[in-house]
């Protein structure tokens, strides 16, 4: 009988472990909350140059510059402004950093290696801000 009562307490324990799991695997990271929401509203993911080619005579010309930043529990988002586009790049603990001259050019040949690169070409809509905010983006000084 002790034998049941074991394997029902370990029943119950592996339900509450898989219903936890469950809960924590359903909810999408900030990377994810602000990408779904941008490219809902009409900004695109720039993946390797091909995706930034909008942005290459502001890099070359070093007229792409930081104008928000924003911390995101352990992430970093930052708003790069260009010529007629924005750029949101979000950087990951232990990955790249999001701060030097040189991050534009960083960003234009390793996308890859940041958490998500959104481009959008109205930025006077706003949306890549309005997706930091809303995925819960605290400012930061630029």
């Amino acid at each position: 009988m002790r034998w049941a009562a074991a394997l029902l307490a370990l029943v119950i324990v592996l339900a509450a472990a898989g219903a936890v799991w469950a809960i924590l695997a359903s909810h999408d990271t900030p990377p994810d909350d602000i990408a779904s929401c941008a490219l809902d509203d009409g900004a695109r993911r720039a993946r390797g140059e091909e995706g930034l080619q909008v942005a290459r005579e502001d890099i070359r010309a070093g007229t792409l510059r930081p104008v928000r930043r924003w911390a995101m529990g352990e992430d970093e988002a930052l708003l790069l402004d260009g010529t007629g586009f924005r750029v949101l790049v979000v950087g990951v603990p232990g990955g790249p950093p999001l701060r030097g001259a040189d991050l534009p050019f960083r960003l234009y040949r390793r996308t890859a290696s940041f958490a998500t690169v959104l481009l959008e070409r109205d930025p006077l809509r706003g949306v890549l801000e309005r997706c930091v905010a809303e995925a819960g983006g605290e400012p930061r000084p630029v």
